[in-house]
């Protein structure tokens, strides 16, 4: 039981480690609403496209 709880709380503390990096670079709403506009078009593709693929087929049934 010990060890779960170092790992949860080492988990949490990376977390917010990354949460704080991430939000000294983010400057508006903008920013991050499109992560600001750093990712590369074959990336936005690649998601949009997964995105459709799991979920149109399951709005047909």
């Amino acid at each position: 039981m010990r060890v779960e709880l170092i790992i949860i709380i080492c988990y949490f503390l990376v977390m917010l480690l990354i949460g704080k990096v991430i939000n000294n670079r983010v400057k508006t709403s903008s920013d991050y609403l499109a992560g600001g506009r750093i990712m590369p078009m074959w990336l936005i593709t690649s998601t949009l496209l997964m995105t459709l693929w799991i979920v149109v087929p399951s709005l047909s049934v």
